[in-house]
This record gives structure tokens, sequence and C-alpha cells, in this order.
């Protein structure tokens, strides 16, 4: 089963805001929500499109070594990885977990690769290997990320920003280029909720598209954790340089995206797939940036 955007948006803020005081009780809830996938459609402002993979991760470790409580299920940090390693994202829980088990960190690690190898509804979307002194490598299976592009396109966001300043001028250019190609796209673009499909990923995927598209990805992670002042005892001070930096990143992977992938003349499921991740670039740059901060569709 593949968790869908309303799906996840239900998991991890149940898991977060209402865990039973019985660390068993709430190791078994991460279990339950895992099989069930589906089980509550409710809505979150900022969902993450990783939120059950950390469930996935936090199951492993109820299953293999103790409850998983809030504080534990808070350090399940995932990384962006890919470029410069072949895996997509990356987690030290097990290192940060080794001096409180007593156990070596590649021990853990590979016992929660290896749990979650063993359930179809996790390999099904991820593949998870342990190596090194304990890292945790997470490959994304094309049909999962398809899904989560599809889902972070439609996701809700403002679309008027009251604010007065200007951006920096890469970003300015980035959100009205987007603007310009979706308008010059509009054959292929409709994102009601009945129209949007599932895009095809195994069609001549670019690498800059998947740099593009997991890039996405940590951002919606990011806002769905750090947005808000005194979640996951982050500082402002260093939520703000987080803020920056991911946005500067999505600045440089797309312009690389836009200067090597073409939305037009190329086939229809190409093109319908990089107009899905113009769309959610679009919506991530606004959703990344600060309030008072007002972008122009037009240059």
């Amino acid at each position: 089963m593949i968790l869908g955007f309303s799906e996840l948006s239900a998991l991890k803020p149940n898991l977060l805001t209402n865990p039973s005081n019985n660390s068993l009780e709430y190791g078994n809830f991460i279990k339950q929500a895992i099989l069930d996938g589906s089980a509550s459609q409710c809505h979150q402002e900022s969902p993450s499109p990783l939120g059950a993979l950390r469930s996935a991760i936090a199951e492993a470790i109820n299953d293999n070594f103790l409850p998983v409580s809030r504080e534990i299920f808070n350090k399940i940090s995932l990384e962006m990885c890919h470029p410069k390693y072949e895996a997509h994202f990356t987690s030290a829980i097990a290192l940060t977990l080794a001096g409180s088990l007593k156990l070596d960190a590649l021990q853990i690690a590979e016992a929660i690769a290896s749990t979650c190898s063993q359930k179809t509804e996790v390999s099904s979307q991820w593949q998870i290997q342990a190596l090194g002194k304990g890292w945790l490598n997470i490959f994304l299976q094309h049909e999962y990320l398809a899904k989560a592009l599809r889902d972070l396109s439609l996701l809700p966001i403002s679309e008027v920003n009251a604010g007065a300043e200007r951006p920096e001028p890469r970003l300015q250019y980035v959100y009205a280029r987007c603007c310009a190609l979706l308008r010059l796209a509009i054959d292929y673009q409709d994102f009601s909720n009945d129209k949007v499909c599932i895009p095809q990923f195994k069609d001549c995927l670019e690498p800059v598209e998947l740099v593009l598209v997991l890039r996405n990805l940590a951002i919606a992670d990011y806002s769905a954790d750090y947005l808000e002042d005194g979640k996951n005892n982050v500082s402002h001070r260093s939520r703000e340089k987080l803020r920056k930096n991911l946005l500067r990143s999505l600045a440089t992977d797309f312009l690389s995206f836009y200067d090597q992938c073409r939305i037009f003349g190329v086939s229809h499921n190409i093109a319908y797939r990089r107009i899905l991740i113009i769309e959610t670039t679009r919506k991530m740059v606004l959703r990344l940036s600060a309030p008072e901060i007002a972008y122009a569709e037009y240059l």
C-alpha cells in the first residue's frame, strides 16, 4: 500500500501530539498506523511526505529494542544526501541510540533495515540499508516519489502575500520562471483534486529532476517540523539559518533543472511530471519564505 498525502498528514501529528502515556501502547500505535495506512483522513496545514518513513523506522526500533517514546521519535531525523551519495536520504538514529542501548550502532542499523525489508508495506515504498558506522541509507521507490510529488502539488497554500519586502533576486527569478512556465503549460495543468494524476517516473527521469523532487520533499518535511516557533526545541536563529539554506539550495536545484529539462517537445508523460515539479517548487518557495516577503509572478 502506498500511503497518500492525506494519510501521511494524519500519521505523524497523531504520534507527536497524542501519544499514550504508556510507551508500549505508543509503540503499538505506530505499528498499527503503518499497517493501516489510510486509517485517518484528517488534514494538517503542513504535513510531511516523509512522516510515514519515520514511523516505519520507529516501528522497527519498537520491535527490536525498546518502546518508542515521543523523545525517541523526534530524534529520527532524515537528511537529504543525494546526489553526493547514491541514497536519497540518510538517518543517524542508530548512532543516536547506541549509547543508551549499549549496542554497536551498526548492529542497531542492521536490525532496523532487516525489519523494514521484511515488511512489504515498507519495502514497496522505500529500501533501507545499513552501512558504515551505523548509518541508515534510504532509497525511495519511483511509485512513492510519484505519489508524493502529486500530493505536494495539491498542497493548499496562500497565494497572496501582503508583505512589502522583496525576495532575494535569484529566488524572485525562480518564482517568476515557475509562474511563466505554468502559464505556458496550461494545456497540461489542472490542479483540481479530481484532475491531477499520478505522474510517471520510469520514463527518462533526469538526475536534476530527481534532485529537485527530493529537495522539495526535504522542504515539505522541514515545514512540517520547524516552521512554528518552539517545535522540536530548535531556536529561532537556527531555524532561520536552515530555512535560508534550504531556499538557496532549492533555487540552485531549480536552475539546474530549468537549464537541462524541457517541458515542450517531449512526451506527454515527461511534460506532465515536470510541470508538477515546477508547481511544487513554486509552492515550496512560498511556503518557506518569510511572510513579509512578496513575490511577483512577472519579472
